[in-house]
């Protein structure tokens, strides 16, 4: 792995790189992996990844900043998965965006958001494995996909919107999200009084903590810990 002092922000996803038809990438043990590091210099972006069957760092692919947009500050949530592209939020000078890394073709490229949607938003990934986000504004939490158009070309829909006061306790006075649950299609949302879960499938609503020392939470699929697993 290069090392640039340079690089202003950072941020990674480790991704199950088996091939087997039998993984389904949601609970994956001692199988092969890949770690896709993103950073970002005041001009450019970079993408190391490594591979733990090679056991070596891949030279970086870089890309310019778009030009009227320089500053490039990586946000710290993780990143989303959709097909065969990793997808991070960035902040630039004006706009969040987002960078699409494609991880067959190595090729690095920004997404713009909607005009009206460039602020406090979370990736998600869709019912059907695309890429969406979703913008909370007053009670309502407004879902959005990437879909292509008649003409080939992609854009961004309106798929639904949930009117969270219907769901949550009245007295709750939300805080933008705190984070999305990939594979199962569920938000956790922060409020004044503690976190609660909303399944997008079914649903329900849940309160998972209680009180206001927890300010943001990373979801997680499952935890493995070889010491403790293995025989």
């Amino acid at each position: 792995m290069s090392h640039d002092l340079a690089r202003i922000s950072w941020n990674a996803a480790v991704l199950c790189s088996s091939s087997s038809r039998v993984c389904n990438h949601l609970d994956c043990h001692r199988g092969p992996f890949l770690v896709v590091l993103m950073s970002t210099s005041a001009d450019e972006v970079f993408v190391d990844i490594y591979s733990s069957e090679a056991g070596t760092w891949r030279p970086a692919n870089a890309m310019q900043h778009p030009a009227d947009d320089r500053v490039c500050l990586l946000h710290a949530e993780p990143s989303t998965l959709s097909g065969s592209a990793l997808y991070f939020k960035v902040q630039m000078t004006m706009h969040t965006r987002i960078i699409q890394y494609s991880l067959g073709t190595r090729r690095i490229d920004y997404l713009t958001l909607p005009s009206d949607c460039s602020y406090r938003v979370q990736l998600t990934a869709t019912e059907h494995g695309g890429l969406g986000f979703a913008k909370l504004e007053g009670s309502r939490l407004h879902l959005w996909s990437r879909e292509d158009g008649p003409d080939g070309h992609s854009g961004w829909a309106q798929s639904s919107v949930i009117q969270l006061d219907k769901v949550l306790p009245a007295s709750t006075c939300l805080i933008p999200m705190a984070g999305f649950v990939h594979g199962i299609a569920a938000f956790f949302m922060r409020t004044h009084d503690g976190f609660f879960s909303i399944d997008l499938k079914s649903g329900q609503v849940k309160k998972v903590y209680e009180g206001s020392r927890i300010i943001d939470v990373i979801p997680y699929m499952s935890f493995y810990t070889p010491a403790a697993l293995d025989p």
